[in-house]
Parts: structure tokens; sequence; C-alpha cells
């Protein structure tokens, strides 16, 4: 049985300088989905010996951001959701990978459906993730 982990860090160059790394490799996992990282290519070297990584970022400094780490690379990888007005937010990473059964998709995202005075419910709905 495969173990995965799934982690709202609410900034990982925060939760980097709190031992994120050693903690995520004691625990073993073979796939650690990570959301809110809030930072843009290049502001982390973060790197999990013996973990493929993939990232999607946020346009906007500061803001969301989604990373898979995995012990098997998946045979394709997506980003985003596919709907034009969240996918400057880095909001998913979908990896899909076989097993011996049938394919799997690992979903990593960070969804919200709204907050004071703003409804963004439309988000939930994905056509790729039915």
């Amino acid at each position: 049985m495969k173990r995965y982990i799934s982690w709202n860090v609410n900034g990982l160059r925060a939760a980097e300088k709190k031992g994120f790394a050693d903690s995520m490799l004691a625990l073993n996992a073979d796939c650690i989905c990570i959301q809110e990282t809030k930072l843009q290519a290049g502001q982390t070297d973060l790197e999990l010996p013996g973990y493929e990584s993939y990232w999607s970022y946020a346009e906007k400094k500061g803001y969301s951001g989604t990373a898979v780490f995995t012990r098997t690379e998946p045979l394709s990888v997506r980003y985003n959701l596919g709907i034009p007005e969240h996918d400057t937010e880095g909001r998913a990473v979908t990896g899909w990978s076989a097993s011996t059964r049938r394919m799997r998709r690992t979903v990593c995202g960070a969804l919200t459906t709204g907050w004071p005075g703003r409804t963004r419910s439309g988000i939930i709905c994905v056509p790729w993730m039915r």
C-alpha cells in the first residue's frame, strides 16, 4: 500500500525553516502533496532525496501555489485546472501513473469556494477531475 501525505504549509519558506524536509523524509511517504507554497520559481532550492518534484506557481507573489513530491515518476503531469480565470493561481498539480490494474490519478489542489464578498463556486467542478 502506498502512503500519501497532504499538507497545507501556508508558506513553504517558513516551513523549511522549521524542519519541513526532515519531517517529510521521516514520514517515508510515496507521494507528498503540499498546498499554499506561496512562492515563485527560484525562491527555494528544496529537494527531497529520492523524490521527483512538480510545482505550480501563482503569478501573484506570496499567493497560493502547489507542489508534488513523488518517488515514482508519473507517466504525465498536468498543471492548473484548465479554467483560465484561475490558472494564474497555481492551484493544482495532477500526475497520472500506472498500477497493475489501472491508471491512477493523484491530484494536489488548493481549491477554495470563496471568501467574504466573493464567490468562486465554479472552481470546484473541473471537468477533467471527474
